[in-house]
């Protein structure tokens, strides 16, 4: 209704809405909060533009307020508006984030982003840091961008009162990926600036946690990197050390993902959460299986991946359980090394998801 609302409203150039809210009196389905946290949703939502680089529109709708049909149900319907507005907002700050260009958005601007948020604790390590901590496989990644050198974000919120549980969110923060040596061709490089949208998710979720105020203590973890080509960069056939100790042959450094992320995660775990969710646009195979209006969606722990579906359902975003075939790991071993970064050209978003398994050990 929102989206239908708003466009409506383009159509004709209005330049301010203002839509009536009936709460649920029409559905026993949905609360008066749940009515207005989705209409109101669709409505913001459906506005998102990137202009950064663009001139203003003149017929662009410039004010959106809601009308409150009855004073029945006010408070659950104001929550849900506030609600609505929230979450609004850490998905537009995502969005702007995958659409600023990587000259804009290197990982210094990224950790910069992560450190202006308020209502949490964050933490950015540098390049000298990163080394210290011996996070080898993030390092091998970057080291081919001495121009913009890496940075590891770490962000922490803590609820009033004791919290259920310990959440820790890991973001692929690629901010732009050439496929290094294993170079990818240009058309297949023209949208890498958005291989750091798992970040964004991650950074956005962290933005508006302070004003949701959820009683679960969340940590978030970002390894930001460009993957870049020069004569630094690391080469197909490369070795490197991984934090847990693990040795990882490189044999396709557009696989590099996986790498930023086995560190980040090996550092997540050592934090004892209750349970890791990764965020990453991992692989293109992924793409393949279910096109671009679908997740795909892997895990060592059912009940988790059903709450994080049925919160899908709920939502109207589509998620797709692949499985973690044991016998695929096999694909996965070196003979120089513990591991190898690729397995064969099929099921490698599996494989990929075998890999991290690697680096959490028996976390969930």
């Amino acid at each position: 209704a929102g989206v239908t609302i708003l466009s409506a409203a383009k159509k004709i150039k209005a330049k301010k809405v203002v839509a009536c809210l009936l709460g649920s009196q029409f559905s026993k389905k949905f609360s008066d909060a749940d009515c207005a946290q989705a209409l109101t949703e669709g409505v913001i939502l459906s506005s998102y533009k990137f202009t950064k680089y663009l001139k203003a529109d003149p017929n662009s709708v410039q004010s959106i307020s809601f009308h409150l049909a009855s004073k029945k149900g006010t408070k659950q319907i104001q929550q849900g508006v506030t609600l609505a507005e929230n979450l609004s907002r850490g998905v537009f700050l995502a969005r702007d984030m995958v659409n600023l260009p990587a000259n804009e958005l290197t990982p210094l601007e990224m950790s910069n982003i992560a450190k202006k948020i308020k209502g949490v604790t964050t933490r950015v390590h540098n390049l000298a840091a990163i080394k210290k901590m011996k996070m080898g496989a993030y390092l091998s990644v970057a080291q081919g961008s001495a121009a913009n050198p890496p940075y590891f974000i770490e962000m922490h919120y803590k609820p009033k009162g004791k919290a259920k549980k310990k959440i820790a969110l890991v973001g692929k923060g690629v901010t732009f990926d050439t496929g290094g040596y294993s170079l990818k061709p240009p058309k297949s490089m023209e949208t890498m600036k958005d291989d750091m949208a798992g970040a964004a998710a991650v950074v956005s979720v962290m933005s508006i946690i302070a004003d949701i105020k959820p009683n679960v203590e969340v940590s978030a973890y970002v390894a930001a990197t460009e993957n870049m080509v020069d004569g630094h960069a690391q080469r197909p056939g490369d070795v490197c050390k991984a934090l847990n100790g693990k040795t990882i042959e490189v044999l396709n450094t557009d696989a590099e993902g996986r790498l930023t992320l086995a560190d980040a995660l090996t550092y997540a775990i050592k934090k004892k959460p209750d349970y890791v969710i990764d965020m990453a646009t991992l692989t293109g195979a992924c793409l393949v299986a279910l096109g671009l209006r679908c997740t795909g969606i892997m895990g060592n722990d059912q009940t988790l991946i059903n709450k994080i579906q049925s919160a899908g359902e709920y939502t109207g975003e589509r998620l797709w359980q692949l499985p973690l075939i044991e016998e695929y790991g096999e694909e996965l071993k070196s003979t120089v090394a513990d591991l190898k970064n690729i397995g064969s050209p099929y099921a490698g978003t599996i494989t990929a998801g075998l890999f991290l398994q690697h680096f959490v050990g028996d976390a969930k």
